[in-house]
């Protein structure tokens, strides 16, 4: 059984370059997708307007 400790919002602000560091440090966003760090999150949320939180660190 999956267990969901608590959503919170990307701190999306931080990542002001173009591009992401290539650091592996995975989120699983409420979207049930597992992305490889918080700021690949927090472009999918700006390219496309999702409304993704982070459901907990590490993969879905």
């Amino acid at each position: 059984m999956t267990q969901w400790c608590y959503w919170h919002l990307p701190e999306c602000d931080q990542y002001k370059l173009p591009g992401c560091p290539r650091d592996f440090s995975p989120v699983c966003g409420s979207d049930m997708a597992t992305y490889p760090n918080e700021c690949t999150l927090c472009m999918k949320i700006r390219e496309d307007g999702s409304d993704i939180k982070i459901v907990r660190s590490g993969p879905c």
